[in-house]
């Protein structure tokens, strides 16, 4: 029988995908395929798989969000399976179009089944396209990963490369130095060459001004010479040719459990293969050059997830030289979290904080070989002790932020993105207890604007965003410091601060990274019990400080591996070998 398809059906199958349990490992892996195989349809002179590596991520995670769609249509065709379990076909009789019906619609195609509209489908399918735009239409899309117009401008003027740069360090990101100026430091005290690759933008980062002033300071357009340009431009015409002829192709490899995403992910893939596909092979080859005519052994990168550090770091090991990892946060072993760490597969060797994170990137089983995986610690970390004087410092950064540090206890709730939802009901929990100040510590790639509008005309609550007053000292002055999942929970514990970490309504149900409540720290999903534990602190903050010092000092220790970290990461960069060679 043809199931007849209405508003009371709309509801009906929109709770049935609501209630589909989600495979995990499935949309990951449904996702890093549709993020590389259409790349197998490129001409041979394109190195498809160093290809694959650059843009992979960016076509799974920001640029074009596959694994989000893969999840959306592995729940609808699910819920289609069930649905649709008796029906010989769909008699759609609605004039619009939702997006797990255009899954279940292509789903039941795909197995044979009659599919009648009441309505032609362009203007339905026009209509889904308008409130489902693609990435790079929406708003504070951000193109590139950096001013590739100003590098392809300032071709061929950037200043020439030393004979000899030694180990080159590259971030793309402000986060990315954190654990990467210990060692540069510790390098040059070994009398090391050191450089870093970093955006123009990096130049006013408040990082950047920590970078010792020995290092050798590199822009990207110091690697773009003028026949690169040249090679590039002729490049985005020829992947513009070459998308043209092959749309039809291209279409068909964008195809999941019978569901056509072409129409939904094409702009997005356009603009990646147009504008990527030229700037990784630019790239790749300018990483060769660097080992091979400029001395560089090592390429140490904090993540592989973006092109320019993937590209590069291809490069660097095609011609001779190595990779490292240093990672700058918390690494998941959720696979929804594969886009967001990035891979570690492709690097010689993986610098972890200690037996935890270790064990995090071995059991996300994503063909990491053991013996590149190495405990060392976390550089960022190796000088962070609990200070001396706590009133002193307290009194310091209070008056930094204009609050007043004899008053009530201090609280600092260090901010996410993707914890923004709860930030509003943990802001009014912390100030219902009287007396209490509290600072929101929002990270670097987040606009303070949400924030300020939370605390607006409340005394008693400030918003930091930016070096002022200095991270550590914000949160070695905390009574506690308070977050979702925030890398600044492990460097709190170095410094003796309690850590509440917080995750209300739905984020209880998210993976946090790393769960210190396993170490008996405590951990708030609601407001109750987040009241509760700032009552507790605000009552006397020392005897809470106290009160958890054994699970602060273990979770620290399990996590942070202790200091030297800098030390055994230069040991390594200095007298290591190529893994790729001596396996």
């Amino acid at each position: 029988m043809m199931l007849v398809f209405d508003h009371q059906q709309r509801d009906d199958f929109a709770a049935l995908v609501r209630a589909q349990e989600l495979d995990e490992r499935l949309a990951a892996d449904e996702a890093s395929r549709l993020a590389t195989a259409w790349l197998t349809d490129l001409p041979a002179r394109w190195p498809a798989d160093l290809l694959g590596r650059a843009v992979g991520c960016k076509l799974a995670g920001y640029n074009a969000d596959l694994h989000a769609w893969t999840i959306r249509v592995q729940r609808a065709t699910r819920a289609a399976s069930r649905f649709l379990r008796e029906a010989k076909g769909v008699d759609f009789r609605l004039d619009d179009m939702r997006l797990g019906e255009y899954f279940m619609l292509a789903w039941a195609r795909s197995r044979g089944l009659s599919v009648r509209l009441a309505c032609p489908a362009a203007p339905m399918l026009e209509g889904l396209l308008e409130r489902h735009p693609p990435q790079c239409l929406r708003e504070g899309h951000e193109t590139f990963e950096f001013d590739m117009g100003n590098v392809l401008e300032h071709a061929g003027r950037g200043r020439d490369l030393p004979d000899r740069l030694g180990t080159l360090f590259v971030a793309t990101m402000e986060t990315y130095l954190n654990p990467m100026i210990p060692v540069m430091r510790e390098l040059l005290a070994r009398g090391q060459r050191v450089a870093l690759l970093a955006p123009d933008a990096g130049t006013h980062w408040p990082a950047s001004r920590d970078v010792p002033l020995p290092v050798e300071r590199l822009r990207f357009d110091d690697l773009m010479t003028r026949r690169d340009a040249m090679e590039i431009r002729a490049q985005e015409k020829q992947v513009q040719a070459w998308l043209e002829r092959t749309e039809e192709t291209l279409a068909t490899r964008f195809t999941s459990a019978g569901v056509d995403l072409w129409p939904l992910v094409a702009p997005d893939v356009h603009e990646v293969a147009r504008l990527y596909l030229p700037m990784a092979s630019w790239l790749i080859d300018a990483g060769r050059r660097l080992a091979q005519d400029h001395g560089v052994g090592t390429l140490v990168c904090a993540r592989l997830r973006r092109c320019a550090e993937s590209a590069l770091a291809s490069g660097v090991q095609k011609g001779g030289g190595r990779c490292l990892v240093i990672p700058h946060g918390h690494v998941g072993q959720s696979p929804t979290r594969r886009f967001i760490d990035g891979p570690y597969a492709w690097a010689d060797r993986v610098c972890t904080w200690g037996d935890e994170q270790r064990r995090q990137i071995l059991d996300k089983r994503e063909g990491v070989r053991p013996e590149r995986v190495v405990v060392t610690g976390n550089p960022g970390w190796d000088t962070l002790t609990p200070p001396i004087d706590r009133p002193a410092l307290r009194r310091s950064v209070c008056g930094v932020m204009g609050l007043d540090p004899t008053r009530g206890s201090l609280f600092v709730y260090a901010t996410q993105a993707d914890g923004f939802s709860q930030a509003a009901q943990v802001v009014r929990t912390l100030l219902e207890t009287p007396g209490t100040q509290v600072v929101l510590k929002v990270h670097p790639r987040e606009e303070r604007t949400p924030y300020d509008a939370l605390v607006r005309g409340c005394r008693r609550a400030v918003v930091v965003h930016g070096n002022e007053p200095r991270l550590h000292d914000l949160l070695a002055a905390a009574d506690a410091v308070l977050t979702f999942h925030s890398t600044t929970n492990i460097e709190s514990l170095l410094l003796g601060t309690p850590v509440i970490s917080v995750a209300l309504g739905e984020l209880a149900g998210v993976d946090r990274l790393i769960e210190l409540e396993r170490w008996g720290l405590p951990l708030a999903t609601d407001a109750k019990a987040l009241h509760a534990f700032v009552r507790a602190c605000d009552a006397d903050p020392v005897a809470f400080r106290l009160s958890l010092g054994e699970a602060m000092a273990n979770a620290a220790q399990d996590i942070a591996g202790g200091s030297g970290a800098s030390a055994r990461i230069a040991t390594m960069i200095v007298g290591g070998t190529r893994v790729a060679e001596a396996a």
